[in-house]
């Protein structure tokens, strides 16, 4: 996604989360909430997935292994419901 201008990045995170928790079969929505969890040092993909309306639910310390320091590290939690879904 380098030199994607960031606009972009947040309407199609935008758009697929909200076509996800949109989705129906002849019973109904099939997802209620969309959950994840991101790196707390990775900021431009927090801020991404916020913008694109997602909110933060918390940290779990030590919930990720990086490879690179060969050391886990803090994640933020952070979820998005039919709620939230920004236009």
């Amino acid at each position: 996604f380098k030199g994607t201008p960031l606009a972009e990045m947040i309407n199609a995170a935008t758009i697929a989360t909200n076509e996800l928790l949109n989705h129906k079969d002849d019973k109904g929505y099939l997802l209620d909430v969309l959950v994840g969890y991101i790196a707390s040092k990775n900021k431009a993909a927090i801020m991404l997935v916020r913008a694109a309306g997602f909110k933060v639910s918390g940290i779990i310390p030590n919930a990720a292994f990086n490879d690179e320091t060969g050391e886990s590290e803090e994640v933020v939690v952070l979820y998005k419901n039919r709620q939230q879904q920004v236009k």
